[in-house]
């Protein structure tokens, strides 16, 4: 296996993810986040790979994040209203 060092610039590629929203589903009560991640690297695994600016929808079961990742901000916030059991929103 080859160990490849990055240069410092790259750290500047990194993905981040913000916090946006949550809510709760009813019927389980587990409670779901809305999440912007900007375009960047990310782990996966052993290694690292690049992220397209997406938003998702995600939550915890027993320390293992779940979700889904959507191209746009509307269609994220759609699935979180529904999660919630407030329907689409207008």
């Amino acid at each position: 296996m080859k160990t490849v060092t990055l240069p410092a610039e790259t750290s500047k590629n990194r993905s981040y993810r913000t916090a946006l929203g949550v809510a709760v589903h009813k019927p389980t009560g587990r409670v779901w986040t809305l999440r912007h991640h900007t375009a960047g690297l990310e782990c996966a695994g052993s290694m690292a790979r690049w992220t397209n600016e997406v938003w998702s929808v995600t939550t915890s079961i027993e320390g293992i994040s779940h979700g889904q990742r959507f191209a746009s901000e509307a269609a994220a916030r759609a699935r979180l209203a529904a999660l919630a059991g407030e329907g689409v929103p207008a």
